[in-house]
């Protein structure tokens, strides 16, 4: 079962965008409250005066500009380790171009969460994991959110609101043909209800949990339902269903160190050198199809794994 995961990797640029709720309480000196209240702490801290400041508007046209600064300048030692340059031009003019088609495609633009967008797209860039969508990650999710709740009616995704923890979208049903409805997917729970296409999905269901995001579930078909990844030695029908390995002949196994003759033999994320498998190859080092570890990709014209990040924005053939 293949999983196709979109990812600028700026979508951890999704989650971080969810920011901390201060609870909309009365000033210490309100009438309101009992003057033991009043004398709190915890009310003395919810005052104005001592209440953080909120995130600057920025506007979409200045956005796009303070992104292409961002993720450049983070990713020039991600390109280094992957034996390639960085144009600062090239990389600015690239972020831009792509920004700006991303952003005319949103109905909706809040610019009070583009500062938590950028904080995202920087850890991301930093950590090498900005890809060609860069707004893509959960924090970003907000900039671009609209205010309809689960089952309202929506055309696109962006016509959603994001809950506090998790991500919105416009689910149309498996066939992309029903009439669209908001839907939101929260974070990985077991035994909650999550999205498997296989069969007829539940047209009711609106209410997802990220099964995939987590090393110790996975979508279990049958149930629709978040389930414990086997160990090893159990039996398997697909990679997602095993933990810390990889369904080989019908039951989760390890394959490190097993012969091999291509790293079609092995575990995703693993090379078969030696004719053996082995870890996958990192940013920089030599490869061919499929022997990069998770996370990297084999660069056929430099024969070197990178990240889609590097590939996006670095100088390369």
């Amino acid at each position: 079962m293949r999983s196709c995961l979109v990812a600028l990797t700026c979508l951890s640029c999704l989650a971080g965008c969810t920011t901390a709720r201060t609870p909309d309480e009365p000033s210490p000196t309100s009438p309101a409250l009992p003057a033991s209240a009043a004398a709190s702490p915890a009310h003395a801290s919810a005052s104005p005066t001592n209440a953080p400041a909120a995130p600057p508007a920025i506007a979409k046209e200045r956005f796009t500009e303070e992104l292409a600064s961002v993720v450049c300048a983070e990713l020039e030692p991600c390109c280094r380790a992957s034996g390639v340059g960085l144009d600062a031009a090239t990389c600015r003019g690239k972020v831009v171009e792509r920004t700006r088609k991303m952003i005319e495609a949103h109905p909706h633009y809040a610019a009070e969460h583009a500062e938590a967008c950028l904080g995202s797209a920087r850890e991301r860039a930093r950590a090498c994991h900005a890809g060609a969508d860069l707004l893509v990650a959960t924090s970003c999710q907000r900039l671009f959110q609209g205010d309809r709740a689960p089952s309202e009616p929506c055309e696109v995704d962006d016509d959603c609101r994001a809950p506090e923890e998790g991500s919105a979208f416009c689910w149309k049903g498996a066939l992309a043909k029903d009439a669209g409805r908001c839907a939101v997917t929260l974070p990985a729970r077991l035994d909650a209800p999550c999205m498997n296409m296989t069969g007829e999905p539940d047209p009711k269901q609106l209410v997802f949990s990220a099964c995939e995001d987590s090393p110790e579930l996975f979508c279990e078909p049958k149930s629709r339902t978040c389930r414990p990844r086997a160990g090893r030695g159990a039996a398997c029908s697909d990679d997602s269903e095993c933990k810390d390995a990889s369904c080989v002949a019908g039951s989760c196994a390890t394959t490190l160190g097993r012969a091999c003759a291509t790293p079609r033999d092995c575990a995703r994320g693993q090379a078969c050198a030696a004719k053996k498998c082995v870890e996958g190859g990192k940013a920089g080092e030599p490869c061919e199809r499929f022997s990069c570890a998770k996370g990297f990709f084999c660069h056929e014209p430099t024969a070197r794994c990178m990240t889609t990040a590097a590939m996006s924005y670095c100088s390369v053939p």
